[in-house]
């Protein structure tokens, strides 16, 4: 019989050989599985990125072909023989006509895709001279129906010949109704000149469906296409396609996590592995954007199934734990066997164990380098040993390697946000230029065309004819819209780089309303309209930039302005929930239509249908409001009725206890807009004079001539390097400097001015067309006239500025 102590014994070392064995071994399959599942997820995505990044670029290249199809039907001989028959020429027979007709057949015929619906050509007034659908035959023109109002003829009628209007994604309807089942198009429509005129347009109807089709097929896993308005154009779910057609409102940033819809709008391409919406699949996407096609924005997604990829590591580790199972069972069997000779070895090593912790140190260790037992559990230890190592080793070499390549992938990276940074840099450099090389000849156009208007003293007190008054009137009017329009540019250039700072103070809206109200009195024309202030003058000070929120109430005013003929326009605030102030511009206007609601706000967007068509802008003012309201912690919302007016409102949050003893005074927008009262005459006590730093020829001149009129003694220099010399020779009275000089920078001649104590009291006035006033306060300028300005506004400042020094 066993003792029991032996048989403790040798479950002991069974149980312990088996968790040797099975411990790293689990790990190290563990760890071998994570990582191959990670590996190989990331590596199909790449794969499928780069074959969804062809497939777009295969689209790209049939829409472009499309394109120089039409190109080509244009200029081809028959087509413009055929023009000249609308322009007048004969066409015994309908030969002309017939040589086109077969020309689009031949054409249609060697279109390797049946894309094309049909082929129309239709005359200035709208109406068809030809129509040959997608089997060749000829179609009857009616002549009750007109196509004038259609994108696709009046948008292309007033384009140079060889260009090409594409229209955005259509339905094929049939009288106009949507036929089904739903076939998607699109319009590409190209003038047709003869002597230099455009007498007709060329319209091809181009069926998606094959494109579509082609794309599906491409792909076993779940693929959607996304218009730019946020419709679907492929889904798996049909009942979720043409969203904004078909009026069911199903888009794509509607039903998509904001995470997914900004990463996936805000790169041109790109992998989502961990999406709330699919959590279980791997999403590639692309953006499909062919050139000189901007209605065309698509953004192509293929969601792979993350179970799929993981289908082969699954299968690996299921044989892995089989396999374990398998290797349990024979590790028990063999340590049984094992153990049952290694009680009597054990027994003398604990001997020789207890004579070692005597001291005696000349014992010998039975059955080392034997074959017995204990041998074999050396060799045993040995060998899992040395497997251990090259376990370990082969895992080492993988982790280098994947270090390699994460190294490689973050200097692409880097490279990559390099390229980046320096294109932001290069766009705001050519902003920056852009704005300096047109406020430059529009100051000197806005200057003299106000001063023949209101400094006769300029030009040897001769009045301008009453004849010329209004086209001068005019030039001024057109240059501040232009000033208006670059200043729309640079805000929105800022906006994208979110480089737009507020300066927030506290700020005292009605003495804003106030000076807003007075510019927009100037706005009203001839117009019947009456402008309505409806404000308590005791509203609370606000936190916010005072300068942007009059940007904001003029271009609502201005708006308002633009769409409503007659009634009033009001500009109400209130306070709401006692820490915001609600700010609204309410007008009598025509309305907005519901469907045009959604896109005002959108960036070059303008409503451009029916009696809306006549109104001028940009599309820039709301956009650019809606992000300053944003920006100040608020929103721009409206509300609409057709017929009936509109009402624009945005919120700006009231100053709390500790805004408003940190700022001095409320802030006024005494800096821009400020109108100096003019002294009775020059300074009595002596003839000032004035160094005057400019280095655009045609500005300098109008400032020096309007300045000696003034009675100033005027010295003036293009080159910033002689500015020192000058004011140390002359120590004129005050400095007129242009920032943007050549050869050396403004800010640093400002810097050497106020260093320099013979010249450090001389006030400098800044007058530039860079908006940087902050920097000029900061280096000690004594004011700041933002270009462009008028000779009157300019004289202004400088008295105003000479009597402080007096004082």
């Amino acid at each position: 019989m066993v003792p029991k102590v032996t048989r403790r014994l040798q479950n002991k070392l069974i149980f312990a050989f088996v968790v040797v064995l099975l411990i790293p071994t689990g790990i190290i399959s563990f760890y071998s599985l994570r990582t191959a599942a990670s590996t190989l997820i990331q590596k199909i995505g790449a794969e499928e990125l780069r074959t969804l990044v062809s497939q777009a670029n295969d689209i790209e290249k049939r829409l472009i072909d499309v394109k120089e199809d039409l190109i080509f039907l244009s200029l081809a001989p028959p087509t413009r023989r055929y023009a000249s028959i609308i322009n007048g020429l004969p066409d015994p027979n309908n030969v002309y006509r017939d040589a086109e007709v077969a020309l689009l057949r031949t054409f249609r015929d060697r279109s390797t895709i049946h894309q094309y619906l049909d082929f129309r050509i239709i005359d200035l007034a709208g109406q068809e001279l030809l129509h040959v659908d997608s089997t060749g035959e000829i179609l009857s023109s009616e002549d009750d129906v007109n196509v004038a109002g259609e994108a696709y003829f009046n948008q292309a009628i007033g384009l140079p010949s060889t260009q090409v209007f594409i229209s955005d994604y259509d339905l094929v309807r049939t009288e106009g109704v949507i036929a089904q089942p739903y076939v998607p198009i699109l319009y590409y429509s190209v003038p047709l000149e003869v002597d230099g005129a455009n007498v007709a347009v060329l319209v091809a109807k181009v069926s998606l469906e094959p494109l579509f089709s082609d794309i599906t097929s491409r792909s076993a896993a779940p693929i959607f296409l996304v218009n730019r308005d946020g419709s679907y154009l492929i889904n798996t779910d049909a009942n979720r396609l043409y969203g904004r057609i078909l009026n069911t409102f199903v888009t794509f940033d509607g039903e998509r996590s904001r995470e997914d819809v900004i990463t996936m709008f805000g790169s041109d391409q790109g992998i989502i592995t961990q999406s709330s919406d699919m959590p279980d699949s791997l999403q590639v996407f692309v953006h499909i954007r062919p050139e000189t096609q901007i209605s065309i924005r698509w953004l192509l997604i293929r969601a792979i199934p993350i179970s799929a990829i993981l289908g082969e590591v699954n299968a690996t580790q299921q044989v892995a734990i089989l396999l374990s199972l398998i290797s349990l069972l024979a590790a028990i069997l063999v340590a049984i066997l094992l153990t049952r000779s290694i009680v009597r070895p054990i027994r003398q090593l604990s001997e020789v164990a207890d004579s070692v912790r005597q001291g005696r140190w000349d014992v010998t260790v039975p059955g080392t380098g034997g074959r017995d037992e204990i041998g074999h559990l050396a060799d045993a230890f040995d060998g899992m040993l040395r497997e251990l190592k090259s376990v370990y080793g082969s895992l080492e070499a993988r982790v280098a390697s994947r270090t390699v390549e994460l190294s490689s992938a973050n200097l692409k990276l880097s490279e990559a946000n390099r390229k980046a940074e320096e294109a932001s840099r290069a766009k705001s450099l050519f902003l920056s230029n852009m704005s300096h090389e047109l406020r430059t000849p529009l100051n000197v156009i806005i200057g003299y065309s106000h001063s023949m208007l209101v400094m006769p003293q300029m030009f040897n007190n001769v009045p301008i004819p009453e004849t010329y008054r209004p086209y001068l009137k005019l030039i001024e009017d057109n240059g501040h819209y232009l000033i208006g329009l670059i200043n729309d540019i640079l805000d929105l250039s800022k906006i994208e780089a979110g480089k737009l700072e507020l300066t927030p103070t506290v700020v005292d809206l009605p003495e804003i309303f106030r000076g807003v109200l007075a510019t927009a009195t100037g706005l009203l024309k001839e117009k019947a309209l009456q402008l309505r202030p409806d404000y308590p003058e005791d509203l609370p000070l606000v936190w916010a930039d005072p300068m942007r929120v009059r940007q904001i109430v003029l271009n609502l005013l201005s708006n308002a302005v633009k769409f409503t003929n007659s009634g009033s326009i009001t500009l109400r605030a209130q306070v709401t929930d006692e820490v915001w102030v609600s700010i609204s511009v309410i007008d009598t206007g025509i309305g907005i239509p519901d469907d045009a609601r959604t896109v005002i706000f959108d960036r070059f967007r303008q409503i451009s249908s029916g009696k809306f068509s006549e109104i001028e802008g940009t599309g820039l003012g709301l956009d650019i409001s809606k992000q300053l309201s944003q920006l100040h912690g608020g929103d721009l919302t409206v509300a609409s009725e057709v017929g009936k007016g509109s009402k624009f409102t945005f919120t700006l949050p009231v100053a709390t206890a500790e805004q408003r003893e940190s700022a001095a005074a409320p802030a006024l927008l005494n800096e821009s807009f400020t109108i100096f009262e003019r002294s009775s005459g020059l300074l009595d006590q002596e003839v000032c004079s004035i160094l005057l730093v400019e280095d655009e020829v045609s500005m300098r001149e109008l400032l020096r001539r309007a300045l000696e009129v003034a009675g100033y003694i005027v010295i003036d220099t293009h080159d910033g390097g002689q500015v020192m010399e000058l004011a140390l020779g002359l120590l004129p009275n005050l400095i007129i400097l242009d920032v943007n000089l050549p050869h050396v920078s403004g800010w640093d001649v400002i810097a050497q001015l106020k260093g320099d104590p013979a010249t450090a009291d001389i006030p400098v006035v800044v007058c530039t067309a860079s908006t940087d006033r902050a920097r000029a306060a900061a280096l000690g300028a004594a004011d700041f006239i933002a270009k462009p300005a008028t000779p009157e506004q300019v004289i202004d400042v400088v008295r105003e500025r000479l009597l402080l020094v007096e004082r």
